[in-house]
């Protein structure tokens, strides 16, 4: 029986899956097994994992039901002591399973441990390490995270974590009647209710944007409805509900202010200012507390020209990313398109 299982769920994965398994058997931690999930996949997937031939990959069909159900699946066909997650078009950095199991294993208070990690293209190639929570490691108590995650959202990426089976068999496994994005939200807060949390500041895996993502398909009304069951259901809870019936007002102004990045995203600027002016008129103090910068810079953003936006971000990822000589060229294109706006 091995000490650790990483769940793969899958869908229509067939150029990604092969690194994400590969990441896997690369660990400095081996006494792992790999528990591929392919739900319902029509395209070469089940070629791609079975040309592996390795007998700590396992790989399990099942119809349709969306991630929740198929990582519910590995988990249940697995009985491993720890649990860790992987999606298949990402990948884990070679010692996140022996950093995971030793952060747990030195707090055993804490029911599961996250950490950073990268952004990369859809070749591999690393576009940025998003700004961090914190520089520094640490466990704190699962009251203290849920608040953290009640005002900036659910920032814990699953393919960080890694979870004590002991402890997803108490408060339950993956909800499936939340969407993709919501349904690990609703776990980490579940297990934080009465566990610790610990927290490693450093990258564990690199996470892969492309088109067919499902964060880019993400539908704002839809998102919303689903993250404000998770807040209803916490300031409902009998026990939870002493500790953060003040911060309700400004978590609903926090997550309008969410829903308006991602309609902003997709190019809808109308939906964007509906959800700005709702977080105002839900808070209006909102503005003055530490993500009211964030709603300024969004609103701003909503009338400047696209070709602006386009010239920011790409001046942002220049700076982190790209040499100085492809700087000037897009510079002059910049200009010569200002020049055609006149």
């Amino acid at each position: 029986m091995p000490r650790v299982s990483v769940i793969v769920p899958t869908y229509n994965r067939e150029q990604f899956i092969a690194a994400a398994i590969e990441s896997v058997l690369a660990q400095t931690f081996t006494d792992f097994e790999v528990i591929v999930v392919d739900d319902g996949s029509a395209d070469n997937t089940r070629e791609v994992v079975g040309s592996f031939n390795n007998p700590r990959v396992r790989y399990i069909y099942q119809d349709n039901q969306g991630v929740a159900a198929a990582r519910n699946t590995g988990i249940k066909a697995s009985d491993s002591e720890y649990i860790a997650f992987l999606d298949s078009d990402d990948v884990l950095l070679k010692e996140a399973l022996e950093k995971g199991i030793k952060v747990l294993e030195r707090y055993p208070e804490a029911a599961f441990s996250y950490g950073q990690f990268y952004h990369i293209d859809e070749r591999g190639r690393v576009l940025g390490l998003p700004e961090a929570k914190s520089k520094r490691s640490y466990v704190q108590e699962g009251v203290q995270q849920i608040k953290e995650l009640l005002i900036h959202g659910n920032y814990i990426r699953s393919n960080t974590v890694m979870a004590r089976r002991s402890c997803l068999h108490k408060v339950g496994l993956f909800d499936p009647a939340f969407c993709p994005g919501s349904e690990d939200f609703d776990l980490w807060v579940r297990l934080a209710k009465k566990h610790a949390v610990a927290y490693l500041a450093e990258p564990l895996a690199q996470v892969r944007i492309h088109p067919n993502q499902f964060g880019h398909v993400r539908e704002p009304d839809e998102v919303e409805k689903k993250n404000s069951l998770i807040l209803t259901s916490i300031f409902n809870d009998t026990e939870l509900a002493p500790f953060f019936s003040n911060l309700k007002p400004y978590a609903y102004f926090c997550l309008y202010c969410r829903m308006a990045r991602i309609a902003h995203g997709r190019g809808d600027i109308k939906t964007t200012r509906d959800y700005l002016f709702r977080a105002l008129t839900t808070y209006p103090m909102g503005i003055f507390r530490n993500q009211g910068r964030g709603w300024m810079l969004l609103l701003i953003k909503t009338w400047m020209p696209p070709y602006v936006l386009t010239l920011a971000r790409r001046a942002k990822r220049y700076s982190t990313s790209v040499s100085l000589h492809r700087v000037i060229p897009d510079s002059l294109r910049f200009m010569r398109m200002l020049k055609k706006q006149q």
